[in-house]
Order: C-alpha cells, then structure tokens, then sequence
C-alpha cells in the first residue's frame, strides 16, 4: 500500500520474516519518506523521515494473523502537548490585568 505525493510518500513495508519454533512472524512498518530530486539523494530520490512498527503478522499451520503493534510513546507525547496547551491558555486566561495610569 502506497501513496504518494510530489513531496511525501508513504508506504507500508514487510521486513524480513523470522521463524521462531513453529512460526513464521514477518514484521511490517509505516514509512515515511521526503521526495529530492535524483541527484540529492541515492534512494531513488527519497530520503526517510520516519519509520515505526505497526503490526506483527503471525503464520502458524497455513493460518495467518495480523497482530498490532500500539505505540504509546507517540499517544503519551500527543497527549504532553496538548496538556501543555491547555495549560497555556489557561494561564495566560486567569492572569491580573495590568492597569496603565
């Protein structure tokens, strides 16, 4: 799965599959590249930006499953920031007005 624009791409990539006792697990990613012009960059013109785990797939017997993989980090760093905003606006909200005489 991929889609792409003129400056960003996004694409999901498969990594390599690993077999662990009697399973086949095959990680895949979220990738997030930045389009340069060919001469800039040796990837096809592409530079990554970004790239996190977002499943797991497990093969067991000829059965597959599609484990996800939840990224708290990203979910508590979100929710820093909008804590901090609120807290901002709250602040500078309740604070005195200064009287100019």
């Amino acid at each position: 799965m991929e889609k792409q624009g003129h400056i960003l791409k996004l694409q999901m990539v498969r990594g390599t599959p690993h077999i662990i006792g009697d399973r086949l697990l095959t990680p895949i990613s979220q990738r997030i590249s930045l389009g340069l012009p060919n001469w800039l960059s040796p990837d096809e013109g592409f530079v990554l930006i970004n790239q996190k785990p977002k499943a797991l797939i497990i093969e067991k017997d000829g059965h597959a499953q599609e484990r996800p993989i939840y990224d708290i980090q990203s979910l508590i760093i979100i929710g820093l920031w909008i804590f901090t905003a609120f807290a901002i606006i709250m602040i500078s909200r309740n604070r005195p007005k200064e009287n100019h005489q």
